[in-house]
């Protein structure tokens, strides 16, 4: 039956109701003409449209109804577009927490405020945090976590947890997500420990009889004759060298391992003597040595003997390299910053070498060392007293064309205690 048959019978029956209703008084005759002239137009309005949206015979749809076909068909494939994709991506979600949750090391997925989102089998097993990642009791965690968390990504040294020693990963996933891992450090932590034990015992129980030597080395010189001052020159010079390496040697292990004497410096006063200590040494190469202090230097928070030691290792490094031209020391202040820069104009670093410049013992030109009896320790301890201070260094460089070292510190310190 036609769509217009069941609006007829329709029509017949509401005609049929109104008819009932005048014959028991509820409605008037007129009133039942009324409805019967509405429902007629009514129905006859809705008879042509149907005939003019189908073709007779043909069933074929035109117009905004043909439209509104397409439009829904193409919802519809954008629906099963969506169900595929949504599958394929629930997936990999679960292949990736699978590969999450068999990794040997502890990984996290938190925000900036710490709330812990999701934790594999190492973590919880180490930390048994549950709600947030602070619940972990490290207050050097809590520091590197902040930090890494508003710096958005990057990894921090190694820091104490639990007796253990790891090494935060931050990488950011989506708005206000960050994936952090844990990478576990305490072996190598403790083997350095170990051969910085050994080395100051070596460096300590070699200094007295190096002392010695030298000591007699001195008191022979004016005895010898012409034939045998060239051997004793060859031996004194590698004596007064295994002086320094000791010396160094128990520098480094002061620095790292002792407590740093915080109080407010002059920064001005440790650079007059560093330019009343070196200036001669620049005048007898024949190097210019400039000093650049901004008038405005404020007091800085700092162990005097470290930075002292910092600027006598950058100056002393630049005058060793450096042949032809000048060194300038110059230090500013902006924002809360110490900066201390020393560029020199001598052999420069090639690019091979710049990640390894600050590691123990390790000399760009050893044949150029050997003769200006260099230990490659300078660096390191540079490097050492800049991080306990919770600075930053950094070095430009090009081979040929001379390098510039940059110190930055902070000019309050926020823990009293290095």
């Amino acid at each position: 039956m036609s769509l217009f048959w069941w609006f007829f019978l329709g029509w017949l029956g509401q005609g049929a109701s109104v008819a009932l209703c005048v014959l028991f008084g509820l409605i008037s005759p007129l009133a039942f003409l009324v409805l019967i002239l509405i429902q007629t137009l009514w129905t006859a309005g809705f008879f042509f449209l149907f005939r003019s949206v189908l073709k007779e015979g043909s069933g074929k749809k035109e117009g905004w109804l043909r439209e509104f076909d397409e439009e829904i068909f193409a919802w519809k494939n954008l629906l099963r577009e969506a169900a595929r994709t949504q599958a394929s991506l629930q997936k990999e979600l679960e292949k990736w927490h699978e590969i999450i949750e068999a990794l040997p090391f502890p990984v996290m997925l938190t925000d900036t405020h710490g709330k812990l989102f999701f934790t594999n089998t190492a973590f919880q097993k180490n930390f048994e945090a549950k709600g947030f990642c602070w619940e972990i009791p490290s207050y050097p965690l809590m520091r590197a976590l902040e930090h890494l968390l508003q710096q958005g990504e990057g990894q921090s040294e190694p820091i104490p947890i639990r007796e253990r020693y790891y090494s935060l990963f931050v990488s950011p996933l989506m708005e206000n997500r960050f994936l952090v891992m844990f990478l576990e450090r305490t072996e190598e932590i403790k083997r350095e420990e170990r051969e910085k034990e050994f080395i100051a015992y070596a460096a300590h129980e070699l200094k007295t009889p190096l002392t010695a030597i030298q000591g007699y080395l001195e008191l022979m010189e004016p005895t010898l004759t012409e034939k045998q001052r060239r051997g004793f020159e060859i031996i004194a010079q590698h004596v007064s060298r295994l002086v320094r390496l000791s010396q160094d040697l128990l520098s480094l292990n002061r620095f790292e391992l002792g407590p740093l004497s915080l109080e407010k410096c002059h920064v001005k006063d440790i650079v007059r003597r560093i330019q009343a200590i070196f200036s001669p040494r620049f005048e007898e190469k024949g190097l210019r040595f400039a000093v650049e202090v901004s008038k405005d230097i404020p007091l800085i928070e700092a162990d005097p003997v470290a930075l002292e030691e910092i600027l006598v290792n950058l100056v002393e490094n630049a005058l060793r390299y450096t042949d032809v031209g000048e060194v300038i020391l110059s230090v500013s202040a902006k924002d809360g910053w110490l900066s201390m820069s020393c560029q020199d104009t001598g052999i420069g670093i090639g690019e091979k070498d710049l990640p390894y410049l600050f590691d123990r013992f390790y000399v760009v030109d050893k044949s150029r060392s050997r003769q200006t009896g260099g230990t490659g320790l300078g660096l390191a301890i540079v490097k050492s007293l800049v991080l306990r201070h919770g600075g930053k260094i950094s070095v430009q460089s090009e081979k040929g064309k001379g390098s510039t070292f940059t110190v930055e510190l902070p000019l309050e310190q926020k823990e009293k205690t290095v």
